[in-house]
């Protein structure tokens, strides 16, 4: 018996929505301006899986499950928390089995089905470091034509998030916030910081300044952005479409001073891009469009809010250790997943693949260190 039950191709348009906008059409459609092909999946229970293809080198092509398969593709065998060593060696052959089964409908030259699923590890079993090792299925203990299963080169989304639960009221949500973090939503509104959301008719401008302060971000916090063209898109494209995207402003004295852009599904509003000028952030407006966003999303009837990426510990040395104190100062709950994870389909290729970008990602990082 297959516990993965039967997993048929369907039009990516009929794809069951996922708890995530990464898992649903509009990522498809959003994705595919960028030269992904979207494909979509169902299994024998209705639950669904969203992949993206693109050829990445001559005769090599990759596929991506962007925050999937979520635990319900997988079926009983798997639940939404991994608690130990052995509960991830029967994921692992889950999901083995599910890239074996999908093979046949991706291109030939494809060579590596990678996942990076949203499933929540148990801290204390899994250290940040350790946590890929637990979920490899080398050749010799997977099933007879099954693709092992290999930690890429660098994780394409955080592994590391922290989810706000939403159920309380907004009382009880404030109060388990960092006194300080209460204190600088309070501030932020006395020193005259409003909150809007833009509308249709000013989001071309509001677009346009929103990359100027996230330009200053990138330039400030050492990170690579997209052109414009990207969060335009992200923002118009099929507006009528779940997620819900909305670009929320923190002005001051009519000047826009921070931002951040949220997408979100039925179930989870996420944070997703934020920017801030350089001038007034003694102000306060990042935790203003924070508490507005949990809000919002409150009153659309999700049930969660995540912030969407943070440092795996609370490490001072670490560069982005200040967005580990943010995210972290709202509530939530620090949430570790297994990072990406690829399927080798064509073990040669994947290979010379992961190490090509092993090396790619090495001459960045040392070229940012540098520049």
């Amino acid at each position: 018996m297959n516990p993965v039950g039967s997993v048929q191709q369907i039009p990516p348009a009929d794809l069951p929505q996922g708890s995530g906008f990464m898992q649903t059409p509009w990522w498809g459609q959003f994705k595919s301006h960028a030269g992904w092909v979207p494909q979509a999946y169902v299994n024998d229970r209705g639950a669904g899986m969203l992949l993206l293809h693109r050829r990445v080198a001559p005769g090599l092509r990759l596929a991506y499950v962007p925050h999937g398969p979520e635990a319900g593709f997988l079926g009983p065998v798997v639940c939404d928390h991994i608690d130990t060593v052995e509960d991830a060696q029967i994921v692992s052959a889950a999901l083995s089995r599910v890239a074996a089964e999908i093979a046949p409908t991706l291109p030939r030259d494809t060579a590596i089905i990678r996942f990076d699923p949203p499933w929540m590890l148990d801290a204390d079993t899994f250290s940040p470091t350790a946590r890929k090792q637990a979920f490899r299925l080398r050749h010799g203990y997977t099933e007879k034509d099954r693709p092992s299963l290999s930690a890429s080169a660098s994780d394409i989304q955080p592994p590391d998030t922290v989810i706000l639960d939403l159920a309380p009221e907004l009382d009880a949500i404030l109060a388990n916030m960092k006194p300080k973090w209460r204190y600088n939503i309070r501030l932020a509104t006395k020193k005259g910081v409003r909150i809007r959301v833009s509308k249709p008719d000013e989001l071309d401008r509001d677009i346009e300044e929103f990359y100027r302060m996230y330009r200053i971000t990138a330039d400030r916090d050492r990170i690579t952005i997209h052109s414009p063209s990207y969060y335009e898109r992200f923002l118009k494209l099929s507006p009528d479409q779940m997620p819900v995207r909305e670009l929320l402003c923190a002005e001051h004295d009519g000047e826009m001073i921070a931002a951040i852009i949220t997408a979100r599904t039925t179930q989870r509003a996420t944070y997703v891009f934020g920017a801030a000028s350089d001038q007034k952030r003694n102000l306060m407006p990042a935790y203003a469009l924070q508490w507005e966003a949990i809000q919002r999303a409150r009153e659309a009837g999700c049930v969660e809010y995540d912030f969407f990426g943070i440092p795996p510990s609370d490490d001072t040395d670490h560069p982005m250790h200040g967005l580990y104190r943010f995210k972290t100062g709202f509530g939530g709950s620090q949430k570790m997943m297994p990072g990406t994870l690829d399927a080798n389909l064509r073990v040669l290729h994947a290979g010379a693949y992961r190490q090509a970008e092993a090396v790619r990602m090495w001459y960045y990082r040392r070229f940012r260190k540098l520049s």
